[in-house]
């Protein structure tokens, strides 16, 4: 269902491209777990912790396989399973024998018996003074199918998964960043050999007159940019009357199409699998908006984040992968609100999957040109979890809060498209952003996957070298 809308538009489009190809990239990756005993152990205990961890293991649907025998695979995810007491040695050993890179994580299995934690403390404190990368994964009881030990490792597998679908993904940029994003330009942006070895991105600098000439020959599809404009109306917010906001006409919605058109003939001319676009300068260029575009393109699971910024853009693609949706929405941060520990947000184009498809057409807020998208919040999505994130690529840093939709109070000041977002005081007090804000752009995912993105973070971008 969250790509109905996708399908929609490929449907009506001249140029039919792949709907979320990222997440066809997502491989199914098994795990290797391999047990680690005393030679003290009883042969028959062993042997009955490994296939009854294994039932369970099979039993959550877990792609994860005990090994007796036979090596471990480098950049595969690996474990090593602690039976008993006095394996931290075999550890040290295995990873030498295997020849684990420096930042290669390292995951250490351990139940509550037979001393099986007090060697997983040991020897993982013995790895993170080596500069290891290591986790810890714990079983109070491995018998227990419903253990917190098997989602911890559920979600490792799955962010293996992610990684998988990570590498080599091609992202346009068309146009550079916008001159406003001081912390998101080029000069904070990796080079492109650490885009490519830590991220997965493989960046293409693609001229933003390429839009300017691909929108010409587009523009002149007339009866084709009509049909999907009148479909655009037609599937408008049922309660809304569009009489009552004078802000568009049929003649700027075509404008609209004919640049989303342009944008997709080039997304599949250059293989793209997301893409940022420096959107302004098409107000002064085209005299309409990229708004339209980029919230189909993000519809479709081809991400494609607004102004050009491209650490925005890596969010939402993480984010895609780890959510498998394309409801997610990047927006300016707007109103921080302590007395109800709030945060609102805002922009002028959305995902209309978001929503649910509950929209209103309305011109973009600063300029007054164009089409841009007011999403409309259905009253059941209140206390619906969300996770609002962003990340830095230069300095490899993360911020990653769950927090639940609220009323969606529409500002006439604001962005077209607004969310009120609260978050719980214990964990996170929003006045705190104010002096601790990777930047404005934040990325807001309908799903709570904040432990997802953590370990995501520990995992495969903190300790890259």
């Amino acid at each position: 269902m969250d790509f109905l809308i996708a399908e929609q538009i490929n449907s009506l489009s001249s140029y039919k491209i792949p709907i979320a190809p990222l997440l066809k990239k997502k491989k199914q990756i098994e795990m290797k777990i391999k047990p680690l005993f005393s030679s003290l152990a009883k042969e028959e205990e062993i042997k009955k912790l490994v296939e009854s961890t294994q039932k369970r293991l099979e039993k959550n649907q877990i792609q994860a396989q005990m090994i007796e025998e036979g090596n471990l695979k480098a950049k595969k995810p690996n474990a090593f399973y602690l039976l008993t007491g006095g394996t931290e040695h075999l550890v040290l050993d295995q990873i030498q024998k295997h020849k684990f890179d420096l930042d290669e994580p390292i995951f250490i299995v351990s139940h509550s018996k037979m001393n099986s934690l007090p060697a997983a403390l040991e020897v993982s404190a013995r790895l993170r003074r080596d500069q290891r990368n290591v986790s810890i994964i714990h079983f109070n009881d491995p018998l227990n199918e419903i253990d917190f030990g098997y989602s911890y490792l559920k979600n490792i597998v799955s962010i293996f998964q992610t990684k998988k679908a990570l590498s080599n993904v091609r992202i346009g940029l068309f146009g550079k960043p916008s001159d406003w994003l001081v912390n998101s330009d080029l000069d904070h942006i990796p080079s492109q050999q650490i885009l490519k070895k830590v991220f997965g991105i493989d960046l293409i600098y693609i001229p933003l007159e390429k839009i300017k000439k691909e929108f010409v020959l587009e523009q002149k599809k007339d009866s084709r940019n009509e049909l999907i404009s009148r479909r655009i109306i037609q599937q408008e917010y049922p309660h809304f009357d569009p009489k009552k906001l004078d802000e568009y006409s049929l003649e700027e919605l075509k404008k609209s199409v004919a640049v989303s058109e342009a944008t997709r003939k080039l997304v599949s001319e250059y293989s793209l699998q997301a893409l940022s676009l420096r959107c302004f300068d098409l107000l002064f260029a085209l005299k309409t908006t990229g708004c339209l575009s980029l919230s189909q393109m993000n519809d479709m699971g081809i991400m494609a984040s607004c102004e050009g910024d491209l650490p925005s853009l890596y969010s939402m693609i993480l984010s895609h992968l780890l959510s498998e949706s394309p409801k997610i929405f990047m927006a300016n941060l707007q109103e921080i609100n302590p007395q109800l520990n709030q945060i609102t947000f805002a922009h002028c184009t959305t995902p209309l999957s978001f929503f649910d498809q509950n929209y209103i057409i309305r011109s973009h807020f600063e300029s007054g040109i164009g089409i841009a998208f007011q999403g409309i919040q259905n009253q059941s999505s209140k206390e619906t979890e969300v996770t609002v994130s962003r990340f830095d690529l230069k300095d490899r840093k993360l911020f990653a809060k769950k927090g639940k939709l609220q009323d969606s109070k529409h500002n006439p000041n604001m962005c077209r498209t607004q969310l009120q977002i609260s978050f719980p005081k214990d964990v996170f007090k929003v006045e705190s952003i104010l002096e601790n804000a990777i930047a404005n752009h934040h990325i807001i995912t309908k799903k709570n996957i904040e432990e997802q993105l953590l370990l995501y973070h520990k995992l495969f971008i903190s300790n890259k070298n």
